[in-house]
């Protein structure tokens, strides 16, 4: 286990096998559940397990180091990285084909870069403005199917884009205000669930899973949150950060193979090839700094 644990490129293949079947879990569980019931239950595990790491690596006493500044910090980056963007994913996934909005949802990386030019001052260039209009331009062929004309539900269109917006907003304010361990992440599932638990709890929607919701719920609460984040700080430990971002590229392509495989969804052509122009965008992007 310990060798396994040096090997970075698998650590990097570990982390895409946890993250790549979300989307097709979460259209499982959303048959039956509502957005904010599977954030509720998904966002206490995730909690809890986060907990356990740090017991687990002796950094319980670390949780109370923060300044009261940053328990007013820390409830914003919680709405926006977990609340807001599983909310707006979850929700777009309500209304289009989970293959459409994984595949929309993934303009984060890019807007990262926009919203960094931006926030954090950095020199936006000619090349961020060709990697834009390059990924959007995937999009679009995304949502329209290769029709170019027949458009997808603009419901769960917007929804995936507001998701993607919220996690790029999220990454830059974490980048900017130095909150990217383990305990941030703590603190930020944990207001997500607080908020979920109180929604449901006063509006009468708390529900009892069945024990097969309850093993995908264990699986989102657990694995492409609290597992996938420890084993992927693992990863960059031990080698160049570049280099494994860019082996996350991945990760919406394996993403395909699970929703095809769990959900029975055609994949389309116009999917690839969308998905294929949002990555060159984002490579773009990357390779120019």
């Amino acid at each position: 286990m310990k060798r396994f644990l040096r090997q970075p490129l698998l650590l990097v293949g570990l982390v895409i096998l946890l993250w790549a079947p979300t989307p097709a879990v979460a259209k499982l569980l959303l048959a039956d559940l509502t957005s904010i019931q599977v954030l509720a239950y998904a966002s206490l595990l995730a909690t809890l397990a986060l907990l356990l790491i740090i017991v687990a690596t002796s950094k319980v006493k670390t949780l109370s180091t923060y300044a009261p500044r940053d328990f007013l910090i820390l409830p914003v980056l919680g709405s926006l990285g977990v609340l807001l963007y599983y909310l707006f994913f979850y929700g777009a996934l309500t209304f289009i084909p989970a293959q459409e909005a994984s595949i929309v949802n993934y303009l984060w990386p890019l807007l990262v870069g926009i919203l960094g030019s931006i926030l954090l001052r950095e020199k936006l260039r000619i090349h961020h403005v060709l990697a834009l209009l390059l990924s959007f331009s995937g999009v679009y062929v995304v949502i329209t199917r290769g029709t170019l004309t027949l458009f997808s539900d603009w419901r769960g269109v917007l929804l995936a884009i507001l998701g993607a917006c919220s996690y790029a907003l999220y990454s830059v304010l974490s980048k900017r205000w130095k909150y990217t361990d383990v305990r941030a992440i703590f603190y930020g599932y944990a207001w997500a669930s607080l908020i979920c638990i109180a929604w449901v709890v006063l509006h009468g929607t708390l529900y009892y899973p069945s024990p097969y919701q309850l093993i995908g719920l264990i699986w989102m609460g657990t694995m492409p949150s609290a597992l996938a984040y420890i084993v992927w700080l693992s990863a960059l430990r031990q080698a160049p950060v570049r280099k494994m971002a860019n082996l996350v590229y991945l990760t919406p392509f394996v993403s395909l193979i699970f929703i095809y495989t769990m959900l029975g969804e055609k994949i389309l052509i116009s999917s690839f090839l969308g998905l294929l122009l949002i990555v060159a965008g984002i490579v773009i992007q990357l390779a120019r700094k």
